[in-house]
């Protein structure tokens, strides 16, 4: 009997540790993906490679930390990366990790670098600049992560602390003609919906808002020239990656801040007064119709039982186009 209850927890125990190896093997594949995923969309958003070196899953505690994330500087430029991650934490709602869109509250990151240089005219800033205005307001087609799944994250509040900018003023370099530029902290919220967006589409938010804040900090060391030119580019990738980027970017404050605010109401209303043309113009076509309609069958041609056909087709073509103009306006089917 006390041989059978050896067995017995022998096999139990067994089976414990065969579980816990299962769990084991899991965690490290959820790392592996969550790593691979981060690099994918860094290097899609940004369009230069990005990479990580560890990711570390907690299911217990609900947390994701990445540390050594680096983004490689563009081509024909001396420093290594254009901006350096040391480490970031992300919570995470961990039952929604097997859901299509995985809820993030905060992300936490510290120790930010960014290398901004000069040469052949143009600043790494820029050419990171032109790769995110390809994009535009689509990360549809950013790359899905291992095993083909779109997940996509639902993020809310974003802090940044301590972000160093070591600004170039001489395309020669050296420390002489280098200036740091400092921001203590950058906090952002509501950076993603409740729809969720692509990994690649925070990315593509945060650094231009990263960037935002080290211009604005920056206005009393970097020289005009220099500054101006950044400041273009903070404008440009407001207009172009849209509103919800904008309005992120806006959070940075002070006077950039503000007109970056002014970015996102302009195309807010933008979008709004497009519709409002449609809808006029809609309105005006189908009126035209009717009254052409209504004219024709009061003074239309008429036939031997004396109705009017043409006023018969003039009702009939009315109807058609209020049907078609109803249809686009309200998202029917398009034309392949």
């Amino acid at each position: 009997m006390k041989k059978m209850i050896k067995v017995v927890i022998g096999l139990v125990l067994a089976l414990v540790l065969l579980v816990l190896a299962a769990v084991g093997v899991a965690i490290w594949k959820m790392d592996s993906i969550a790593k691979r995923g981060l690099e994918a969309g860094g290097t899609h958003a940004l369009g230069v490679d990005t990479t990580v070196d560890s990711v570390s899953i907690s299911l217990m505690g609900g947390t994701v930390g990445v540390y050594g994330m680096k983004v490689d500087n563009p081509e024909g430029f001396h420093s290594d990366s254009i901006t350096d991650f040391k480490s970031f934490d992300i919570a995470v709602v961990t039952s929604s990790l097997f859901e299509p869109v995985i809820e993030v509250p905060s992300i936490d990151l510290s120790d930010l670098t960014m290398n901004i240089e000069k040469a052949g005219g143009k600043t790494n800033v820029n050419v990171i600049v032109e790769n995110l205005k390809k994009l535009g307001g689509e990360t549809a087609d950013a790359p899905k992560e291992e095993g083909g799944s779109g997940k996509k994250v639902k993020v809310g509040r974003v802090t940044i602390k301590n972000i160093t900018a070591n600004v170039q003023l001489m395309e020669l370099g050296g420390q002489a003609s280098t200036v740091h530029v400092n921001v203590p902290e950058l906090v952002l919220d509501d950076v993603s919906s409740d729809e969720g967006v692509p990994m690649a589409e925070v990315i593509k938010r945060i650094w231009p808002a990263i960037l935002a804040a080290i211009v604005e900090k920056g206005g009393d060391i970097i020289p005009v020239d220099l500054l101006n030119d950044l400041r273009g580019d903070v404008m440009g990738l407001a207009t172009s990656l849209g509103g919800d980027a904008a309005k992120l970017m806006s959070q940075v404050g002070g006077d950039l801040g503000k007109q970056l605010g002014d970015v996102a109401g302009q195309l807010g209303e933008g979008v709004g007064k497009a519709v409002e043309d449609v809808t006029g113009k809609l309105g005006e076509d189908v009126g035209k119709s009717v009254e052409e309609g209504v004219g024709k069958i009061l003074g239309g041609k008429k036939t031997g039982d004396g109705e009017s056909t043409e006023g018969s087709n003039a009702v009939e073509e009315g109807t058609k186009k209020l049907t078609e103009g109803l249809g686009n306006l309200l998202g029917g089917d398009k034309k392949k």
